[in-house]
């Protein structure tokens, strides 16, 4: 018997313990997809450059301790109170910069679980899948569409399938196939799509 050339399944809401692995592809993806630039190394880079700065001139006036007190002739008090000011304002710029980073992160953490809980993971939706792509639907009139191009792998977790794109994956419970041999031709086929989609030269 041929393959059909569309699967259409109505998918059950998807257990939150994907959750976790939904923030882990994320961090995964963020890290190991190709870009020309990171915009975190613009928005950090001059915060890096200013602590850089603070630095060399707090190690370098405290080098020059001896040369101060000769040319100037600072008292130990006076020159004790330069030193604490440069050590000052170069920590506090460290640790505003320290503090930026953990509240993004923490930031980034949070809304992505939103997105993912609230939005997509635990609610029903519609698959639908054609050697064009594949689209899920959900009831908010939230719709996701990928072509097989964009396809990175396909994952077979607890018997459950994921089908993974870049930063987003979509889990089909293995509960919606009517056997083990219907979810295993279906594997057979995206992953077909897959490779014929990957083949065709870029439009």
């Amino acid at each position: 018997m041929s393959e059909p050339l569309t699967y259409s399944y109505t998918v059950p809401t998807t257990p939150e313990e994907y959750l976790k692995g939904a923030y882990a592809q994320m961090r995964y993806y963020n890290k190991a997809a190709p870009r020309k630039y990171s915009p975190l190394l613009c928005f950090y880079l001059p915060l890096l450059i200013i602590v850089l700065a603070m630095s060399f001139l707090l190690f370098h006036n405290q080098t020059q301790l001896s040369a101060l007190l000769e040319e100037c002739y600072l008292d130990e008090d006076t020159l004790g109170s330069i030193i604490h000011a440069n050590t000052t304002a170069a920590n506090i710029v460290a640790v505003g910069f320290l503090l930026i980073y953990v509240i993004s992160s923490i930031f980034n953490r949070r809304i992505l679980k939103y997105i993912y809980r609230y939005s997509y993971l635990l609610h029903e939706s519609r698959f639908t899948a054609d050697s064009a792509g594949c689209r899920q639907i959900y009831p908010q009139q939230h719709e996701s569409w990928f072509g097989w191009a964009t396809l990175d792998s396909v994952q077979t977790v607890k018997g459950d399938i994921l089908l993974i794109f870049g930063s987003a994956f979509i889990v089909l419970p293995h509960s919606i196939f009517a056997d083990e041999a219907e979810k295993q031709g279906f594997i057979e086929q995206v992953t077909a799509w897959q490779q014929a989609a990957q083949k065709q030269p870029a439009p």
